[in-house]
């Protein structure tokens, strides 16, 4: 496996690449939420210097749930061993209320359009959000799948195809 990892910092454009091989996607994203850390304490504190002091915690969007995890809860296993120093220093950077780690849906995901071949509607919303920022309004993400309310309409459909799938495959 050979990724790439990228991050965007909106307060100009940044961009950093990593061309290390990583064993997982989780590890991946782990060292993309480690160096974006070190440019937003470094940003937070250039920014004091002129004056602006960040009140809030700098929100930074993954598209991975286990990595997620792994930075806010701060479990680990020993299949994370290897990343125990960059999970304790994200970690201690959200217990600081420096940063705050959220999840985003992979239609939200601006930096995708770095690292994947995307459809060219996503890849032109995406681009024109690198070039133009996201302006005044706040970053939305969707809700996990599993947050979201499961309807009788949508249980019925789910049922249905299964039904189908069986029959499909019984003849």
């Amino acid at each position: 496996m050979h990724p790439t990892t990228r991050h965007i910092l909106f307060l100009n454009l940044n961009s950093c690449k990593d061309s290390t091989v990583s064993a997982s996607a989780a590890h991946v994203e782990l060292k993309a939420m480690y160096l974006l850390m070190l440019s937003i304490i470094w940003a937070r504190g250039f920014l004091l210097e002129l004056g602006f002091e960040q009140h809030e915690p700098t929100t930074i969007w993954t598209d991975s749930a286990s990595a997620q995890l792994l930075a806010t809860s701060f479990r680990l296993s020993s299949k994370s061993q290897h990343l125990t120093m960059r999970i304790n220093a994200i970690h201690q950077e959200v217990v600081n209320k420096v940063i705050v780690i959220k999840w985003i849906d992979n239609e939200g995901n601006t930096v995708d359009v770095l690292t994947k071949a995307l459809p060219v509607i996503p890849f032109e919303r995406h681009t024109c959000t690198l070039h133009h920022g996201f302006g005044s309004r706040p970053i939305q993400a969707k809700a996990k799948k599993a947050d979201r309310p499961v309807t009788f309409k949508a249980k019925l459909k789910k049922m249905l195809a299964a039904k189908q799938h069986q029959y499909a495959h019984a003849n």
